[in-house]
């Protein structure tokens, strides 16, 4: 299908975990799209991995906006926010597609403001609960409650406003070099033995989506003493102080830590030959899901039914305990029973969870 040859740009402004969800929508606009010029517009946190994509023409990047941070820090950011804004209305873009969801009025208000500056002729996006409704072209979405359609599905309906019949592939790709294959290769190497390997991934940005080190300690502890398991803690180098924490705990010789040696694409092949992967609602949830490896997810903020990977396949299981401030999205809790969701989650709850999918019934 050939003829729009229209400059499309593609904002995928969330977390590694949204992007790889956002992946194959990717591949579908771009087979329904042949001859489009695709951009795609993402924060500074994805662009190494995002820059990877062979479905797009050029990737750009917005840095991120972290929360916690001073407010000169995040008036700095917003002046950065516009000056890369203003240099992409050089590249004469005459369509957005904003594929994330907005989550608050000041959010939208950000998001209208985003269009102005990039000085497209036609937006599109999500009317979440009525806060997209500047969108030129806009999918319907109601408040969370309710709504189990996947994001997956919402991304390729949204990409479909463009006029063309589009289909998800079966799953995501995930782009791995030969250096990260040989990288995965010599760490399964390190944690070569007997019994099953058990890969614990213990953090997200989000405070909210954290479970308590203490348990993880328990927990990894218990695998390896009663179950035999061989338990290491992967993440990134912002994890390596939780991973000791947990590896102290359980007691070093228990625990194995690999925070910071990996990229998404080593970890995602050690994700590959685990025969359980534990972790928050995360980035970590999404790649395991895209590689097929069993999952533990531990959830906390979020809305699990509506949130979890499309392609988890029957080897995922989801252990949320969902409260009357359920579901939210918050990044701090404001509960005065402070995180009193993950608190329900029990070292108890996880085995007997981790217990089901290493016997293959989850």
């Amino acid at each position: 299908m050939t003829g729009d040859k229209r400059r499309i740009l593609l904002m995928v402004a969330g977390g590694i975990g949204d992007f790889i969800n956002a992946a194959p929508a990717i591949q579908a606009l771009r087979a329904g799209h042949p001859d489009a010029f695709l951009g795609l517009l993402v924060t500074d946190r994805c662009y190494d991995y995002a820059a990877r994509c062979p479905h797009v023409d050029r990737v750009y990047a917005l840095p991120s906006l972290h929360h916690g941070r001073t407010w000169r820090e995040r008036l700095a950011t917003q002046a950065e926010t516009v000056a890369a804004l203003w240099r992409l209305r050089r590249e004469r873009f005459e369509v957005l597609v904003n594929l994330m969801s907005i989550g608050s009025l000041r959010g939208a208000l950000r998001v209208w403001t985003m269009i102005r500056l990039l000085g497209v002729s036609l937006s599109v996006g999500r009317d979440t609960a009525g806060r997209g409704s500047f969108y030129d072209l806009r999918l319907a979405e109601p408040s969370t409650e309710g709504d189990e359609s996947s994001d997956a599905e919402r991304f390729l309906a949204l990409a479909s406003l463009l006029g063309r019949p589009l289909t998800l592939p079966k799953s995501p790709e995930i782009w791995i070099n030969e250096e990260e294959r040989g990288q995965a290769r010599d760490l399964l190497r390190e944690l070569d033995g007997p019994g099953p390997l058990v890969l614990i991934h213990p953090g997200s940005d989000r405070e909210t989506r954290l479970w308590f080190a203490e348990r993880y300690a328990e927990f990894a502890a218990e695998l390896v003493g009663a179950r035999k398991a061989r338990v290491a803690v992967v993440g990134g180098a912002q994890e390596a102080a939780l991973a000791a924490q947990i590896q102290r705990l359980a007691r070093p010789a228990l625990v194995r830590t690999l925070c910071g040696r990996t990229t998404i694409g080593s970890l995602a092949c050690l994700f590959g030959a685990a025969d359980l992967v534990v972790c928050n609602y995360s980035m970590a949830l999404h790649l395991a899901a895209a590689v097929a490896a069993p999952c533990l997810g531990l959830c906390a903020s979020g809305y699990p039914q509506r949130d979890r990977p499309l392609w988890a396949h029957g080897q995922m299981l989801l252990l949320w305990k969902p409260l009357s401030c359920s579901p939210c999205y918050h990044w701090h809790c404001p509960q005065k029973a402070y995180m009193r969701c993950m608190e329900q989650i029990s070292v108890e709850d996880a085995l007997r969870g981790a217990d089901a999918l290493l016997a293959g019934k989850p």
